[in-house]
This record gives structure tokens, C-alpha cells and sequence, in this order.
């Protein structure tokens, strides 16, 4: 009886040993081909713009540096050819449509600037090995989304990132006017709980705006498009 319940045993983790080998290397492979499909997605794009010195730095007021900026490239396409944004996979590439053109998205403030930070959020997202993950298990494409209580930024899809990133910069951290963080009583704190637990980079952002703000010195670049009364 033993050595039949030995033999079983024996048998069972051999087979869950072969199963587990057997789902490590197909995730190897899926991760390989993956980074496959991100060169392949980078290595399409002509020359584009370089990013400027504002331009790089904005995204790490809220990621820091688990985002690299240096090498990152602007597109710009006319209304009839395909639809701007950020390929799934690209972590190099930004396309925006002409009428969103801006010669320096981090002077920029509302639509523009959420915009810029969508799409950074994207490449966030794609440089993080995210995308894919969120586009293919979390089923879910809204633009909208809704914070709950309990609420987590992981727990929200690619588009819903991207627009929770949008808001928070142009609402919370680089109002059109106003000073850093006055829309939190009208967004919640919710919004700003969701994003600087997830980016602690953010919170330290918004804290030395409000006090840039409260002693009139705003850092650079931003210091020519916030007004300060």
C-alpha cells in the first residue's frame, strides 16, 4: 500500500514538475515574442522630434524613474491618416494629430497637456512590460472611469490609466489657473489617493508646487504658464 501511495506521489510531482517547466518556458517565449513585437513597432517609425528638455521632465513629476525619457521621439500626422497615439508596444514613439501640434507640450495646460501625459502614460505603460497584460486580461477599453473607495491604479485598464494621468496632471499638479491642487475638492481626493500611492514621485511633485506656489517661485519650465495671484 505504501509503496503504491509512494508511487503516486512520486508520479504527481513529477507531473506537476513537467507542467510547471512546460508554463515557465511558454512565458518565456510569449515574453520573448513580445519584445519581439516592440522592436518591430519602434523599428517602423521615421525620424521623428526629440522630446524637449521640459518635455522629458514632466512625465517623471509623476512616474520618476521608472520611466526613461531619453531617446523618446514626436510624430505628427494630418486628420486623413491613421489615428495618432501610441502603438502597443512602442516605447519610443509618441503620434499626435496636426491640430494637436504643440512645439513644447510642457507649456502647454488643459487639453494639450492631458494629452501629452495620456499618451507618456502609454509609453509608461509599454516600457513596464503593462500594455499587453492590461489589453489582453483586464477585457476592459473605457476611456471612463470611476473611483471607488477602495480603489488601486492597477486595477484600471490601459485607457483608464492614461486618462487618471491626464487628469491629474492638468487638474491637480498644472492647472490652467489657480494653484497646484485646488481641483482636488472638486475631483476628490480619490484621484490624487489612486495615482501618488501608485507613483510616490507625484506626491512629492504636487507638495512642492502647492509650496513653489504658496511662496511665489514656480520651478521651471512650467514658471511662463502658471499664473500666480
Amino acid at each position: 500500500m505504501n509503496n503504491e501511495k509512494d508511487t503516486f506521489w512520486h508520479k504527481t510531482r513529477k507531473q506537476f514538475k513537467k507542467a510547471a517547466m512546460g508554463t515557465i518556458a511558454a512565458v518565456v517565449l510569449v515574453n520573448a515574442g513580445f519584445e519581439a513585437a516592440f522592436l518591430y513597432n519602434d523599428a517602423i517609425y521615421e525620424q521623428g522630434i526629440p522630446l524637449t528638455a521640459g518635455e522629458s521632465l514632466l512625465p517623471q513629476d509623476i512616474f520618476g524613474d521608472s520611466i526613461n525619457t531619453i531617446g523618446l521621439q514626436k510624430h505628427f500626422k494630418a486628420l486623413t491618416e491613421d489615428s495618432g497615439g501610441v502603438l502597443l508596444g512602442s516605447k519610443k514613439h509618441l503620434t499626435f494629430k496636426d491640430q494637436k501640434y504643440s512645439p513644447d507640450y510642457s507649456k502647454e495646460r488643459q487639453r494639450k497637456l492631458h494629452l501629452f501625459m495620456h499618451e507618456m502614460t502609454h509609453i509608461w505603460q509599454n516600457q513596464n512590460s503593462l500594455a499587453l497584460y492590461n489589453y489582453f486580461f483586464k477585457h476592459c477599453h473605457d476611456y471612463q472611469y470611476k473611483i471607488t473607495k477602495n480603489a488601486h491604479f492597477d486595477d484600471f485598464c490601459n485607457e483608464q490609466q492614461a486618462q487618471i494621468i491626464g487628469d491629474y496632471t492638468s487638474f491637480i499638479l498644472y492647472p490652467a489657473d489657480g494653484k497646484p491642487g485646488q481641483y482636488s475638492k472638486f475631483y476628490g481626493t480619490g484621484l490624487m489617493h489612486v495615482v501618488e500611492e501608485k507613483f510616490p514621485q507625484a506626491e512629492t511633485t504636487r507638495k512642492k508646487l502647492e509650496n513653489d506656489y504658496k511662496n511665489n517661485v514656480i520651478s521651471a519650465p512650467y514658471k511662463q504658464t502658471l499664473t500666480i495671484s
